[in-house]
């Protein structure tokens, strides 16, 4: 563990033109200053190379921590069969929204499993396919207000640099974002709300203190120890089943693939599409020969409601009367819920600036709540003309338009200016497709006569690219100067102050604290007598209640935490 500093953390002006670092030029004509801003970032961002090497944060070693808990010993085939889990969700043509009750359609694979092998991507066989580390993340911003949990902490994964034309999958990114318990949580009786905050300050002061380390191979050895052995303060390490999905956290996922049609026939020239999609890591329902307990579930994207439901409803009867009753009950939401959500998002201060409404811009105002996973479907994809793209299809939303221009533009406050077209726009930048595409660089209204601009990603898509390119060249413009700068200040106040903790116990605290305890012994028991004559369906039904709560508490820096 690294010492603790004797003196605070400098706190960085917020706003000032030295925390905001834009780089147009190539990283090699100011070397000096890319290591610099490298080194000051450590505490949110981590892409140097010789770090992640030295970390050995391998796409294997993080897949065998999911599997090997109770110190388990893992087979190969374990692993590999555990990774084709998420591959085969590839090959599925649709899903079922299970809180809607509605099938929702994506673009399917078929095959794609005897291309993108778990073999290949854990690197047990040379592929292109092989993954790779190419960026560590701290989401100490993403903690809700009781202190339950102390944020996200991610790797990416990807290719090392883009797979040949021909084939089926041509770039893909796995996000492993692993929601970190507070290690109070083991003790949750006669606890008070300082000692509890000082559970995840443990966890922020290691992160804090990175930018001070300057032996590469130091700081890796923490980050392993950190991902796959323990957590400051006494927390067991990240990368386990119950922080990827079965209590929290998620695995998000971006890739180019081939179009297919619906008969299965995919192209395999250069027009490939980007997808998004979410997993989380669950029990196995029943039991499956050769499998392990464990598998990766398809999930719906958070606030990216089936693009659809902006559209009018089709009263002629020709529509399915579910979709129908859907986009009645999503046009209700938007009118009171969501469109004042995107115009004055929560807890707004009165002279707030355009780094504020950028990260704290949200379509639902409910912390990070479930509450209408209903609307949500389980893919964006990336075309001009996608049906994703729900500005491109503006013609088709009728009562959508009469419901910002009867009810929402009352709502807009004085320093605000903003147009009908701009308020879709911020329903679509706080999606998964907004931010990596359509709305990337796009105006989304003014403040104080100041144009407030979505930030912009790598090649209109990524904000982090693979690791042939440069260090800093693998950050979007809208990482360096908009995200980091106010996850890295988040950090600091955090740090530095008290502000930021509740002046008395949260009873969720308590509450989460036994709900978890039940949870983690019960999934301990997968490997042991997981596979009965009646599945364990009824343990999954309570990971996603519990999961659903977890995520409906408000943040502890922003009122709503948004998943990506």
């Amino acid at each position: 563990m690294f010492t603790k500093r004797n003196s605070h953390l400098a706190l960085t002006a917020f706003v000032a033109s030295g925390i905001l670092f834009s780089h147009n030029a190539s990283a090699d004509d100011n070397k000096s200053d890319v290591s610099q801003w490298l080194k000051d970032y450590r505490s949110v961002v981590i892409v140097e190379n010789d770090i992640l090497n030295a970390a050995d944060l391998s796409f294997a070693n993080t897949i065998r921590s999911i599997l090997s808990d109770n110190g388990k010993t893992v087979t190969k085939e374990e692993m590999v069969k555990f990774v084709e889990t998420l591959v085969a969700t590839l090959e599925v043509r649709e899903f079922e929204n299970r809180s809607a009750g509605y099938k929702m359609t994506v673009e399917s694979f078929p095959g794609i499993k005897r291309e993108l092998t778990g073999a290949k991507l854990l690197g047990f066989e040379r592929s292109d396919y092989s993954l790779v580390p190419t960026a560590v993340f701290n989401r100490l911003d993403l903690a809700p207000k009781s202190y339950a949990d102390c944020g996200e902490y991610r790797i990416v994964y990807s290719f090392k640099k883009p797979a040949p034309d021909s084939s089926m999958v041509q770039r893909l990114f796995l996000n492993f974002e692993a929601r970190v318990p507070n290690p109070k949580y083991k003790s949750p009786g006669n606890l008070t709300a300082k000692m509890i905050a000082e559970g995840c300050k443990n966890i922020a002061g290691f992160w804090a203190n990175l930018p001070n380390e300057s032996d590469p191979n130091r700081i890796g050895k923490e980050l392993h120890k950190f991902f796959y052995k323990e957590t400051p303060g006494g927390g067991e390490r990240a990368m386990r089943p119950e922080t990827l999905g079965s209590q929290s956290g998620q695995i998000r996922g971006n890739l180019q693939a081939a179009q297919c049609t619906p008969s299965g026939t995919c192209s395999k020239d250069n027009q490939k599409l980007w997808l998004l999609r979410e997993w989380r890591v669950m029990p196995t329902p029943v039991k499956r020969i050769k499998f392990p307990p464990l598998q990766f579930r398809a999930e719906t994207l958070k606030d990216n409601p089936l693009a659809e439901l902006y559209q009018d409803v089709d009263d002629s009867g020709q529509e399915d009367s579910k979709l129908s009753e859907l986009k009645r009950h999503f046009h209700l939401t938007f009118a009171y819920l969501y469109g004042p959500a995107l115009i004055a998002p929560k807890n707004m201060p009165k002279a707030p600036n355009s780094l504020w409404i950028v990260n704290n811009l949200a379509l639902n105002p409910l912390g990070h709540c479930n509450c209408f996973d209903k609307f949500n479907e389980f893919q964006n994809v990336m075309s001009g003309r996608s049906n994703d793209n729900i500005n491109y299809n503006y013609n088709e939303y009728q009562s959508i338009k009469q419901i910002i221009n009867n009810i929402l533009m009352k709502k807009i406050p004085r320093t605000h200016s903003l147009t009908e077209k701009q308020i879709i726009l911020r329903a679509e930048a706080v999606s998964c497709g907004g931010c990596h595409k359509f709305v990337a660089g796009r105006h989304i209204g003014k403040l104080n006569n100041n144009e407030i601009q979505w930030p912009d990603t790598n090649e209109r898509f990524v904000h982090i690219s693979e690791i042939n390119n440069k260090h800093i060249d693998r950050l979007s413009v809208g990482l360096k100067n908009k995200y980091l700068p106010y996850r890295k200040f988040n950090l600091e106040q955090f740090i530095n102050r008290q502000t930021l903790i509740a002046d008395k116990i949260s009873e969720s605290f308590t509450t989460f604290a036994l709900r978890r305890m039940q949870l983690d012994q019960k999934l301990r028991q997968l490997s042991a007598d997981f596979f009965n004559d009646n599945g364990n369906h009824e343990l999954i039904r309570e990971i996603d209640r519990f999961w659903a709560d977890a995520f409906a508490q408000p943040g502890a820096f922003v009122p709503r935490r948004r998943t990506h």
